[in-house]
């Protein structure tokens, strides 16, 4: 790769990538102990290293990066807050003057902003690890190694966002809505808890081998990965960038109000709805907008 590809990179997905390499060559010299700077419940300082600790420099983890950068460089290119996902004072009243300068502002923090997105992810992982293990009392580190947990919940994501865009899986293209689905099934195939379900079969049946596998770790695993990316697509992508918009309702309000004369609007719905609205900006937009617009919109 040289320094022209990298410097392509997206500045998030570059940091994060550069801080796997760094941590990565430090272990296999020996001068860190992966097993030292993975998250366990309690050890908090270690969050700030368990999302970059990949493993030992290998031929896998060239590979395993590559897909970093392709998913989370690929949600990170077009990711930009919009002016619609601010509240309707801020998204239809501001003038041109400000709405430019609010553009620019966005552009400006656009990289930041991905980072705040990314971080919200990341301790939403940790709260499904600590639910997984609270639910199952299972924990394997191998299948909660943070760095990876977050690599899979962006692949389910992008996914969602262009399901038809071909995913390369080993040699296989494949269509991205199924690519989440099929890299967990080829990495369940090389864990210990699968080569154990032919020797459970063979001891106890069928019975416990079901149970093998439904209270394994890395089923559940996969359905907090899940969880955790359908949420936040739900929220972020879906819910706050196009049904709660204020630039794309505007449009549909104009459409609706045609029908004014023929329907009886219910105010508790209006207030349910913008209820709903405001939890959503509070969850998604980062917090230094809240000092931003306001200062903006009072500007003279």
């Amino acid at each position: 790769m040289d320094i022209a590809n990298v410097f392509a990179i997206p500045p998030v997905t570059r940091v994060w990538i550069g801080s796997i390499v760094v941590i990565s060559s430090a272990c296999s010299l020996n001068l860190l102990n992966p097993m030292k700077l993975h998250y366990l419940p309690g050890m908090w300082p270690r969050l700030f290293t368990t999302f970059s600790t990949w493993g030992n420099l290998s031929f896998v983890l060239l590979i395993q990066l590559l897909y970093l950068r392709s998913t989370c460089g690929g949600l990170e290119r077009p990711y930009q807050i919009e002016i619609g996902m601010f509240p309707r004072s801020v998204a239809r009243l501001l003038d041109d003057r400000k709405r430019a300068l609010l553009k620019q502002k966005l552009e400006a923090y656009k990289s930041l902003d991905f980072a705040w997105f990314l971080g919200q992810i990341a301790v939403s992982a940790v709260v499904a690890f600590h639910l997984q293990q609270n639910f199952t009392g299972n924990y394997t580190v191998t299948y909660w190694a943070m760095g990876h947990v977050l690599d899979n919940i962006l692949l389910y994501i992008s996914g969602k966002l262009s399901p038809n865009e071909g995913f390369t899986l080993f040699i296989l293209i494949i269509k991205k809505r199924y690519a989440f689905w099929a890299y967990g099934l080829a990495s369940y195939l090389f864990t210990d808890e699968f080569l154990l379900i032919p020797q459970i079969y063979a001891q106890f049946g069928l019975k416990l081998t079901i149970e093998h596998i439904i209270t394994g770790p890395f089923l559940w695993c996969t359905i907090f990965k899940m969880l955790i990316g359908h949420f936040w697509w739900f929220v972020r992508f879906y819910l706050l960038a196009d049904i709660y918009n204020e630039i794309k309702t505007e449009s549909r309000e104009a459409w609706l109000a045609a029908f004014d004369p023929y329907e009886t609007r219910d105010p508790l719905k209006e207030k349910l709805q913008y209820f709903v609205s405001d939890v959503l900006r509070f969850i998604v937009l980062p917090p230094w907008y809240a000092f931003i617009v306001p200062k903006l919109v009072n500007e003279e």
